[in-house]
């Protein structure tokens, strides 16, 4: 059964990232950082949850991505290399808080690290279906 969710969350993760990436080639005037930046999170959520159901590990809805990338490192020290200081942002600060996530740039590195996690995550999967 956790096989099928993981599944399941790695597919409901690269729609999601499918979705951001194409926000982010909108003109950038169109583009809804804010939008970007939360669905990011949420996408490397779920592909670290996948990752660890994968791998037989209970997971409870932890949303702490660095609490996710910690259990995921234990498992594949890759997971440890990952950046994820781009995702400290805190949107309910002011506008003049430079770590708020209206920056496009800054919203880019966040769908950037998205695409390097689902890369661990699918590697993953491939493995364990060559097995």
């Amino acid at each position: 059964m956790s096989d099928l969710n993981a599944y399941w969350l790695l597919q409901r993760a690269t729609t999601h990232l499918d979705n951001a990436n194409s926000e982010l080639n909108r003109p950038s005037q169109d583009i809804v950082a804010f939008s970007v930046c939360q669905q990011s999170k949420g996408i490397i959520a779920d592909f670290m949850r996948s990752f660890l159901l994968l791998h037989g590990k209970h997971v409870i809805n932890v949303s702490d991505l660095e609490s996710l990338r910690q259990q995921c490192g234990q498992i594949d020290p890759r997971f440890t290399k990952l950046d994820l200081g781009c995702m400290s942002c805190h949107p309910a600060r002011a506008e003049g808080d430079s770590k708020y996530c209206l920056d496009i740039e800054r919203v880019k590195s966040c769908a950037n690290i998205a695409d390097q996690v689902k890369d661990l995550v699918d590697d993953s999967f491939r493995k364990k279906e060559n097995r």
